[in-house]
């Protein structure tokens, strides 16, 4: 046959595992929120229309029931940042793809 049904053992164990991965990260994308983490500095850096370059600055994801306070302070441990210097911003997407302040 040219085209028989494909087994679980024709597959390569690497791909399963890589396919397992996915199916596991798909299942748990709807929980998890991303988040960019633009510093003063590259405020400072960038003078152009856009805020900063989205590209270059650090980004995390975390999951979507983790309280504020526990995300500032793993921000500090990440950044340096105290807590009480840190200003969180809710972003948006626009439709001239650009990211703005909400």
């Amino acid at each position: 046959e040219v085209l028989r049904p494909v087994k679980e053992e024709d597959i390569p164990a690497h791909l399963r595992a890589r396919f397992d991965e996915e199916e596991r990260e798909e299942r748990e994308s709807p929980m998890r929120a991303f988040i960019y983490v633009a510093t003063a500095k590259d405020l400072e850096t960038h003078h152009r229309s856009e805020l900063v370059v989205w590209d270059e600055v650090l980004k995390l994801t975390a999951r979507k029931d983790v309280s504020l306070q526990k995300l500032k302070q793993a921000l500090q441990e990440m950044t340096g940042i105290r807590v009480e210097r840190q200003r969180l911003w809710w972003c948006i997407y626009r439709k001239n793809e650009t990211i703005r302040p909400n």
